[in-house]
């Protein structure tokens, strides 16, 4: 639901500047600015939370060395919200695929652009679909998913074994 209201608000934005500017650019070009704003989300909500969740004892010791803001950012925030931070763009990097796609459909609906995969998966039983198509697409979104999901994996466990070192991965692989 976020991506469909973000794509239409963008979509009225980004027409009225395009037409104040005497321009006419393509349907992927109307899909950029949405499909970026909605896959920021989960990085900024589980870095916050992570942030927000940071022990009061941490932030009194800062408080008490008198830190200055930058060197709290560096030194306490970021370790801290790392590893939040890529679970949330592991979230939106798995997201990615799908929310191109529905950008998409839904631009090319629009602006009658009829080349893109979005247009071919929502409109699936169109006289012009050639049988299959529509199965393809999914099969193929559903597995560049899957494969941006663990690439994001593999970075993630190589920058919090970088960031925490091997204590974070032996209590990573303790048994319960």
């Amino acid at each position: 639901v976020p991506i469909l209201v973000i794509v239409t608000i963008s979509l009225l934005i980004e027409t009225q500047i395009m037409a104040f500017m005497n321009e006419a650019p393509s349907a992927s070009w109307y899909c950029l600015i949405p499909v970026t704003i909605a896959l920021m989300f989960p990085p900024l909500a589980n870095g916050a939370g992570a942030i927000s969740r940071m022990p009061f004892q941490m932030k009194a010791m800062a408080r008490l060395w008198e830190a200055p803001p930058l060197w709290r950012i560096r030194r306490i925030y970021l370790p801290l919200a790392l590893p939040d931070i890529l679970t949330g763009v592991r979230t939106s990097a798995t997201w990615a695929v799908g929310a191109t796609l529905i950008a998409e459909g839904l631009v090319n609906g629009v602006d009658g652009d009829s080349i893109t995969l979005g247009h071919f998966l929502v409109r699936p039983f169109s006289s012009s679909a050639s049988p299959g198509r529509t199965p393809t697409i999914i099969i193929i979104a559903s597995l560049l998913g899957f494969a941006v999901y663990i690439l994001f994996v593999i970075i993630q466990r190589s920058a919090g074994l970088r960031l925490q070192g091997k204590a974070a991965t032996a209590e990573e692989d303790y048994p319960l």
